[in-house]
């Protein structure tokens, strides 16, 4: 008996920010957190975050970017027989 793998392709992506970004600034405003934005960067590397609004899921967001993967690949969902997806989720950071 032989195993074949089926040929995959990856033939398009999409992704979703929810929100408005927020920027550095938001939180270098802020005197008593004690951080400017060189510090926010050197330590996190992260310029802009997003915040889903309330009411928000994350299939919301899934939907709009498998919709966006589907338009980069131009193809419909009836084409396509297995979508892959990922998120990226930040938890809280906690000072030792």
């Amino acid at each position: 008996m032989t195993l074949t793998t089926p040929p995959v392709l990856l033939a398009g992506t999409g992704h979703d920010f929810p929100g408005e970004p927020v920027r550095n600034d938001h939180f270098t405003s802020r005197p008593e957190l004690g951080v400017d934005d060189a510090w926010i960067m050197r330590h996190t590397g992260v310029a802009a975050r997003h915040y889903a609004p309330e009411g928000e899921r994350h299939v919301d967001m899934a939907e709009r970017a498998a919709r966006q993967a589907l338009g980069d690949a131009g193809l419909e969902p009836g084409d396509v027989d297995v979508i892959l997806g990922t998120s990226a989720t930040a938890r809280p950071r906690v000072n030792p």
